[in-house]
């Protein structure tokens, strides 16, 4: 299914509070990884610097593929997340 492409699949639901409230950038800051588990173990998630990052500066994240043309990335996000992307990329 397409969100499997976007999200990994989950057994359940979670909320991560830093994350959940990254915003989106086709140039972000941060990569969210989540760690392999076993079924007994809880879900973790890893923020991972793609860069340095300067104090107050705003933690990023990619809703999507980034490597997509800008009219692909554009649509995408606006079918999807009902915005158009006006980040430093775009």
């Amino acid at each position: 299914d397409d969100m499997d492409a976007l999200f990994p699949p989950l057994d359940g639901t979670a909320m991560f509070s830093t994350t959940c409230k990254m915003n989106h950038s086709c140039d972000p800051n941060v990569v969210v990884t989540y760690r392999d588990r076993t079924w007994y173990e809880p879900l973790l998630i890893h923020c991972i610097a793609r860069r340095d990052i300067q104090p107050g500066e705003e933690l990023t994240i990619s809703y999507i593929d980034t490597s997509s043309s800008y009219k692909k990335r554009q649509k995408e996000l606006v079918d999807n997340y009902g915005f158009v992307c006006r980040c430093n990329v775009c």
